[in-house]
């Protein structure tokens, strides 16, 4: 049997209707708010540690992380969908360390330039990252410094200053490479960043309804 993926949302309200929608494939749960907090009766900071906060549980909720817990990890896949403010994040932040969950590791690709005889090591740009580099002049050559992963002398002045004689790393990638390699790596990283065909599929009118009348059937049967 596939294991399902876990959602976490805050309210169970939320977990009831987003649940109706995602289908027998997810399990949607509800953390109900924090879930952990700074120590109130004695001092929060590990003064030995880099004055490291020290969070514990909030009292009262210890069956929910509990049940957090064990559905995390029968899950194959963990999806943090806390409301999307500060609060949220930090909610979802500790939550993240609560079920001992892994760090986001960016899809990776890599791209062989035959002319100068080179690979490099690509990955997906985060999007408040990608929006602010697609502001930049010269977007497409500050992407591919952002999404190299294999090359930190590119933003090195050893590289750019004293061996290709330019004031900027922008500039020296400039120089090395031609327009046309450029427009070819921007592509890759596009795929990496979701912008290929089918990455996203489009549903019809009747899909949708078809989903809702199920959602409603099953929710029906339960009652």
């Amino acid at each position: 049997m596939a294991k399902q993926s876990l959602v976490i949302v805050e309210s169970p309200a939320k977990a009831k209707t987003i649940g109706k929608y995602l289908g027998k494939d997810y399990e949607v749960k509800a953390c109900m708010g924090h879930l952990r907090d700074l120590q109130k009766s004695k001092l929060s900071v590990d003064v030995d540690n880099d004055f490291e906060p020290v969070y514990k549980p909030i009292k009262g909720k210890e069956a929910i992380i509990s049940d957090l817990k064990k559905s995390a990890k029968a899950a194959d896949t963990v999806y943090l969908a806390t409301d999307p403010d500060r609060e949220g994040e930090a909610i979802s932040w500790h939550l993240k360390s609560l079920l001992d969950l892994p760090e986001f590791q960016p899809e990776i690709a890599q791209v062989h330039l035959p002319r100068l005889n080179i690979v490099l090591a690509l990955r997906e740009t985060p999007y408040d990252k990608l929006m602010k580099i697609r502001r930049e002049e010269d977007a497409q050559v500050h992407l591919i410094l952002a999404s190299v992963t294999n090359h930190p002398e590119l933003k090195q002045e050893e590289w750019y200053r004293e061996k290709m004689g330019c004031a900027t790393p922008v500039d020296a990638l400039k120089k090395l490479l031609r327009p046309g390699e450029v427009e070819k790596i921007c592509r890759s990283i596009d795929l990496l960043n979701g912008y290929g065909v089918g990455s996203v599929a489009p549903v019809s009118y009747e899909e949708l309804m078809g989903q809702a009348i199920q959602a409603a059937v099953e929710e029906l049967e339960k009652n």
